[in-house]
């Protein structure tokens, strides 16, 4: 049959011998307007003098840009869309196929709990910047608000290396001594980076910014992607602003740190708990240092000044070297034995003691303990112990040197006036 003009047809129009049909009434789907190919075979809609533009295989898989479909959908080509719905859970195998600035370029808008294929996105942390109201779990710390350019920041009390991933940044609050609980009080702003994916790019960071008693900057290392926490540390020192060059003050409240190539000048405040100093040191005006002050190396100095300490007469008279080198003693009573007190005893140890009789006749026996320990006589040159001035008015030195097991005295000069 061949028509040139108006056709028209109710119900169903059939095809071949296996009843392939075009149908305006009753389908398997419902009612209305369908095409189905007949049985064991497939169909096809083509254009342009050309097949299979769409094709529909046995299975009834759709293909787009092939002819043998494997999914419900089966496209091979470009995907253009203004919108695209759903969480996206399943997508798989996207990363290697989406590129630059065209499919994942996406402005997320009110996006709750990023999906996990997103995140797997090659170019997804170049891309993903049109941001707005961006919410989810804190722990994968991909929290973004692009309203006011904000990230949002992570609570980790004690921090090890294994709490990032590699080629990641994270920020937030901690513990300024990693500890845990804040020991005293003291908490601090977080930096923490595995800028690296391995080893090869050498040890994980953690910077710390004190957040209470006090200015402080802290930067840690540890071994890369450990799971034991940050222990080992460097404190920043720095001046403020109105000292930013030539000399500056320094105040340091950490004990036993090394101070390299440390220059002092003016009247500074003290130094207290100790301090260590390597290299080349240049101190000048008045400074106090309480405590131990080891220096490696030679000491050169225009002058030396001691203060002179008062200990008081009685039977066993108390010397503590941590207060002075140079001693004055004056007697009221025989004296039968000194206590010789923070002696270090891998060190030599030397003093000075200048006894002043107050006319009552009283001697001195020289019998030195050490460190409260059992009392030994003081060796004196040819054996021979010196008798202690006893007139009013008069006085005698004597120095003293610890050499780990003796002591020995040394007579400066008796009877001065």
């Amino acid at each position: 049959m061949d028509v040139n003009g108006n056709s028209a047809f109710r119900d169903t129009v059939n095809f071949g011998p296996s009843v392939g049909l075009i149908s305006w009434g009753s389908m398997g789907g419902g009612t209305g307007f369908g095409i189905r190919g007949e049985s064991g075979r497939g169909f096809s809609l083509g254009a342009n003098g050309s097949w299979d533009y769409l094709v529909i295989n046995t299975s009834g898989n759709v293909g787009i840009g092939t002819t043998v479909p494997t999914t419900p959908l089966h496209v091979v080509g470009v995907i253009s869309g203004s919108s695209f719905s759903g969480a996206g859970t399943g997508l798989t195998g996207t990363a290697t196929n989406l590129t630059a600035g065209t499919a994942n370029s996406v402005a997320w808008t009110n996006v709750s709990g990023r999906p996990t294929a997103v995140s797997s996105f090659t170019n997804d942390s170049g891309y993903l910047t049109s941001v707005t109201n961006i919410s989810g779990n804190a722990a994968t710390a991909t929290i973004v608000n692009g309203t006011n350019g904000q990230l949002l920041a992570k609570d980790i009390r004690t921090i090890a290396p294994n709490n990032i991933t590699a080629g990641y940044l994270q920020f937030g609050f901690t513990a300024w001594n990693n500890d845990g609980n804040g020991s005293g009080g003291i908490y601090a702003d977080y930096l923490h980076l595995r800028s690296y994916p391995d080893s090869s790019g050498g040890l994980d960071n953690l910077l710390m910014f004190r957040k209470t008693g006090g200015l402080g900057i802290r930067l840690w290392q540890q071994t890369f992607g450990s799971a034991t926490a940050y222990a080992t540390y460097k404190d920043v020192c720095w001046t403020d602003g109105t000292n930013a060059s030539g000399t500056w003050s320094i105040t340091s409240s950490w004990a036993s740190n090394a101070v390299t190539a440390l220059a002092c000048t003016g009247n500074a405040g003290s130094v207290t708990n100790g301090v260590y100093t390597t290299g080349a040191q240049s101190i000048a005006g008045n400074k106090t240092f309480t405590g131990t002050t080891i220096v490696t190396g030679s000491i050169e100095t225009a002058a030396v000044r001691e203060t002179f300490s008062s200990v008081s007469s009685a039977t066993t008279v108390s010397i503590d070297l941590s207060t002075a080198t140079v001693f004055n003693l004056t007697f009221t009573s025989t004296i039968s034995a000194f206590n010789i007190t923070n002696v270090n005893t891998s060190r030599v140890n030397s003093f000075t003691l200048i006894t002043a009789p107050n006319g009552t006749g009283a001697t001195i026996a020289w019998s030195f303990q050490t460190n409260g320990g059992g009392a030994a006589n003081v060796k004196w040159a040819s054996n021979v112990s010196p008798t202690a001035t006893t007139t009013t008015g008069r006085f005698d030195i004597f120095s003293f040197v610890y050499n780990g097991t003796n002591w020995y005295g040394f007579t400066g000069g008796q009877n001065y006036v």
